[in-house]
């Protein structure tokens, strides 16, 4: 059996389900976790950022640590490199909600909606002509990940031009166009 520390807990459906994969689960607080000797066996660490806390040298038998995160910056790289310890991350696992949330966001401002609510409070029902549409603009991303991809994708529906940047200018799904980093203008 394989012992793992979550310093997150998934709730008891997804924790059965991943110790009946043959893993046995630890679970300690994110934020307070402190090296226990009960650790000592500790093949995989679940986990964002424990490492302010949490000294994974004494960690003899890890080999694997998940994130949470997209970003690995974190991690003690020294330790992690001497040791050979694999790092995966969570690439991808945010892309929905923040290519939503930039939709979102994109479309409070271009309807003002901040505005309009403040008018609601104040039974003020008088028309904004200033607002504008989605429809016909062109949208630019900086950086062409899977963030920026989920949006584009979401963005399509409002019939937009969609402009990518990024390090190449690789062509990217959902993009009408994709220009290298150094064809942007300083």
């Amino acid at each position: 059996m394989i012992k793992a520390l979550f310093t997150y807990d998934y709730g008891s459906e997804k924790m059965k389900r991943i110790e009946d994969l043959g893993y046995e689960i630890l679970i300690r607080n994110e934020n307070t976790v402190v090296y226990e000797d009960e650790f000592d066996d500790v093949e995989v660490l679940v986990c964002y950022n424990p490492f302010l806390t949490l000294d994974i040298s004494f960690m003899k038998k890890l080999k694997w640590i998940q994130l949470s995160s997209i970003g690995i910056d974190q991690i003690p790289k020294d330790i992690v490199l001497a040791r050979n310890i694999i790092v995966t991350n969570n690439k991808g696992g945010y892309s929905i909600p923040m290519g939503e949330w930039i939709v979102l966001k994109m479309l409070e401002m271009i309807k003002n909606s901040r505005e309009f609510y403040e008018k609601q409070k104040e039974r003020k029902w008088k028309i904004d002509t200033s607002i504008l549409e989605l429809f016909n603009k062109t949208v630019t991303f900086i950086g062409t990940g899977t963030i920026a991809q989920e949006a584009a994708k979401r963005l399509r529906g409002f019939d937009v031009k969609l402009l990518g940047v990024n390090t190449k200018g690789r062509k990217v799904d959902y993009f009408d166009e994709c220009y290298s980093l150094s064809e942007i203008k300083r």
